[in-house]
């Protein structure tokens, strides 16, 4: 009997290792939908926008040379917003936050904005 029970217990977790590891994830081709993320930061006196369309790689771009000019203008930003609106993308949702004093800068805003579009 206990020759039997150990053979049925190793049988089952035989049986449930094969199938823990036949499990694949769900392949990128029945996803529903896509994301993008555009992200506003300050490093030093440069101010940055990164753009993350799924999970290729982030564009980062230099907008603005010198932080004083035109303090907080979002146009630049909001031209990208609108990029990946005509690419048929809408905004869930938007964030701002303030780093706190020592960290990049202090005290300076950090806008998010997270997008979503339909998957093809």
């Amino acid at each position: 009997m206990n020759k039997s029970l150990l053979a049925a217990a190793a049988a089952m977790t035989f049986t449930g290792l094969v199938a823990f590891i036949s499990r694949h994830p769900q392949p990128a081709e029945d996803r529903t939908e896509e994301y993008a993320v555009v992200s506003v930061f300050q490093s030093g006196k440069s101010n940055y926008v990164s753009v993350t369309i799924g999970s290729r790689p982030s564009e980062e771009k230099e907008f603005e040379k010198e932080k004083n000019t035109k303090r907080y203008d979002l146009a630049p930003v909001l031209k990208e917003v609108e990029k990946l609106n005509a690419q048929g993308f809408e905004l869930v949702n938007g964030s701002s936050s303030i780093h706190n004093m020592g960290q990049y800068g202090g005290g300076q805003p950090f806008y998010s904005f997270i997008m979503k579009r339909r998957a093809r």
